[in-house]
């Protein structure tokens, strides 16, 4: 700052020689001085570009949101007639990179609770699955496994269930979910008979700044095993959470003992 002041008196001095001589030394003074002002206005602007620089570096890649009500799925389940609200949470893969996955994170707060429903698809035979068809009651309910440990977590747990939907080939079940203070971390939500891989739960997480280390379990690539009786299963409700879709890169091995649990449906 002291320096700018004196090299913005400097100009001055000439613009009252200028006066005192011609006009093409006031000229040029004019012009340094202007010169100056503009050194002054263009390192302001560079300070400004980097903290907006910064401040896009820090913010999420996608935003918090809430999954609308989404008609298309309400469609292929031949719900088109219910006023249920499905929403469509599901770990994909990318429509620009096809070594990335698109993980839906649902983020919740310790020490409060919410809901999600998770639909159940009976008619399993319809999806290549040739086992018996399950009957899912009330009395089951989905696993929290913790990521990386692949351990079922005490603090994070879901009610009985409350059924809201049902007919000869799906079930609709509502679920409280919990999670107790102290229970920060990453979750694997595993319903009952589940098959395949489910959206990420993140317990005391900071929506713009995710965890990407403990999302490379979602990003496993290989194969995945079930047994005859797996069942599959859609979360398709998300209550009162927070929803931030991740980019995560593909690997091809499971990275942590969460991921060996989940690819081999063994819980």
């Amino acid at each position: 700052m002291l320096r700018a002041l004196l090299l913005s008196k400097a100009p001055r001095t000439k613009i009252l020689c200028a006066r005192r001589g011609h006009r093409f030394s006031g000229r040029r003074a004019l012009t340094r001085a202007s010169a100056v002002f503009l050194i002054i206005i263009l390192a302001v602007t560079a300070v400004m570009a980097v903290d907006s620089f910064r401040s896009l570096a820090e913010s999420p890649p996608t935003q918090v949101n809430t999954p609308p009500c989404d008609p298309t799925l309400l469609e292929e389940m031949g719900l088109s007639a219910t006023s249920l609200c499905l929403e469509n949470v599901q770990v994909v893969s990318s429509p620009t990179n096809s070594s990335d996955f698109i993980v839906p994170v649902m983020v919740m707060s310790p020490g409060t609770s919410t809901t999600i429903e998770v639909l159940y698809l009976l008619s399993s035979e319809t999806l290549g699955h040739t086992g018996p068809i399950q009957n899912i009651t009330t009395a089951e309910a989905p696993v929290a496994l913790a990521v990386p440990s692949g351990k079922a977590s005490p603090d994070v747990t879901f009610s009985s269930a409350t059924r809201i939907f049902s007919d000869k080939s799906l079930v609709i079940y509502r679920y409280t979910l919990t999670a107790s203070s102290g229970s920060d971390g990453y979750y694997a939500v595993l319903p009952p008979f589940y098959w395949g891989v489910f959206p990420a739960l993140a317990v005391g997480a900071d929506p713009a700044h995710l965890n990407m280390t403990a999302l490379q379990t979602w990003g496993y690539s290989g194969g995945l095993m079930s047994a005859e009786f797996a069942l599959p299963s859609d979360i398709l409700g998300t209550g009162g959470l927070d929803v931030v879709n991740a980019t995560v890169p593909t690997i091809p091995t499971c990275p942590t003992p969460a991921c060996v649990v989940i690819s081999n449906s063994g819980f």
